[in-house]
């Protein structure tokens, strides 16, 4: 995890070593009950983790999205607070 203080909010990011998510799925995975096709075999869950994060985060003014690390294993997801 690594967090870093910007000027008026904080920003964190948390980077996972999993399967990782096709960039086509970047958009669908904050929506409520999404699973990933190669995910639903081998995890169980209902697909609201996500959902509910984002949830969480954008009312409370701050932002939240995922991005392919640069070697390629995994995901990095990557949050903003405002800060108070």
């Amino acid at each position: 995890m690594v967090v870093d203080q910007l000027e008026d909010q904080i920003k964190i990011s948390i980077r996972d070593r999993g399967i990782g998510l096709s960039e086509n799925e970047y958009a669908k995975i904050f929506q409520k009950y999404y699973r990933s096709d190669q995910i639903k075999s081998k995890v169980e869950g209902s697909g609201t983790g996500l959902y509910l994060s984002s949830e969480i985060i954008t009312r409370h003014g701050g932002r939240i999205w995922v991005e392919q690390p640069e070697d390629k294993i995994g995901s990095k997801f990557i949050f903003t607070l405002p800060k108070v």
